[in-house]
């Protein structure tokens, strides 16, 4: 259920924060970390860890292997559009530590980190992060571009917009 294509090798695009949280996650499923594509000065610390990882896009060559971002910014349109036209299909990561409910939906390029649960008849869009131990509730609706934090939880029946950011621990009633 992690990836769309049967290739074990992924492609990351951006280097945020939150790069070591995919990483392990792709590590977790038995697959492995081909590059990570940069338009952008990233930190000495991602440079040190994945030196051998980094290409710039300019020098990026998309060979089906499966793709998501690697930022939660929402500002990832143009980006987007741009790696489209190159062809670029992107996946969904789920950690191997986390429950996604058989009656649940998802769009693409979504990741589910460890003791993330997502209850039945959840829908989801496309590019949303969703941190570790963050919950969602039966019938939950999630838009597209959305950063949940750790340890938050969205109720049953719950709505969540495009480019909202819920903070860690937060707890969602009703509609965002």
């Amino acid at each position: 259920m992690s990836n769309k294509n049967n290739n074990s090798k992924w492609i990351v695009f951006g280097a945020g924060n939150l790069i070591f949280d995919i990483v392990d996650a792709i590590e977790s499923n038995g697959q492995s970390l081909k590059a990570i594509v940069v338009n952008q000065k990233i930190s000495d610390d991602i440079k040190n860890n994945f030196k051998d990882k980094i290409v710039p896009i300019e020098n990026f060559r998309y060979e089906g292997e499966n793709a998501i971002f690697g930022f939660i910014s929402a500002e990832k349109s143009i980006l987007l559009k741009n790696l489209k036209k190159k062809g670029v299909e992107f996946s969904n990561l789920i950690h191997r530590r986390a429950y996604v409910a058989s009656g649940s939906a998802m769009g693409v390029g979504n990741y589910f980190g460890p003791g993330c649960v997502v209850g039945p008849k959840t829908k989801i869009g496309n590019h949303n992060f969703l941190n570790r131990s963050s919950s969602l509730g039966h019938d939950v609706l999630i838009g597209n571009m959305n950063h949940i934090g750790p340890g938050a939880i969205m109720c049953g029946r719950s709505v969540l917009g495009n480019g909202c950011s819920i903070g860690a621990g937060a707890v969602v009633n009703d509609g965002i």
